[in-house]
């Protein structure tokens, strides 16, 4: 028997993130979702089984630490799915004086921070729910 794969996935606590962890839970999947609200990331951990861990992409440190706490807890990850962000007004600033759009869409995304990349052969899957309606997602693999 193979041991589980590990699959975390950011913007878990409502949504497409939150749907996608309830579809992906399962005995062979380590799940792991990541989420602004402690609250709602609560009853989604509690539906699928998954680690909860919180983190507010509009700070770069909180960033940091998710990932470390990513490593120190579960290892290699084999899935990483960005779902967390958004679009944002471009006021106020993020607490590290970014405009929103550009510090928690780009600089923030935890597969940015070495210790949550996915290690070896694993996958990352970038978010795209704000590009559905401009055009269709092409989902052939490249050769």
């Amino acid at each position: 028997m193979n041991s589980p794969r590990t699959i975390v996935i950011t913007g878990a606590s409502d949504g497409i993130g939150a749907v996608a962890a309830r579809a992906l839970a399962g005995p062979e999947v380590n799940l792991v979702v990541v989420g602004r609200s402690a609250q709602k990331l609560a009853a989604v951990a509690a539906d699928t089984g998954a680690t909860a861990l919180t983190a507010d992409f509009a700070e770069l440190d909180q960033v940091r630490s998710l990932a470390q706490q990513i490593r120190d807890q579960v290892g290699t990850i084999d899935v990483l799915m960005n779902n967390a962000g958004g679009t944002f007004a471009p006021h106020p600033r993020t607490a590290d004086g970014h405009e929103p759009n550009f510090g928690i869409n780009h600089l923030t995304v935890p597969a940015d921070q070495p210790a949550a990349r996915p290690a070896g052969r694993g996958r990352r899957v970038a978010g795209a729910q704000h590009l559905q309606r401009r055009e269709p997602i092409r989902t052939r693999r490249p050769r």
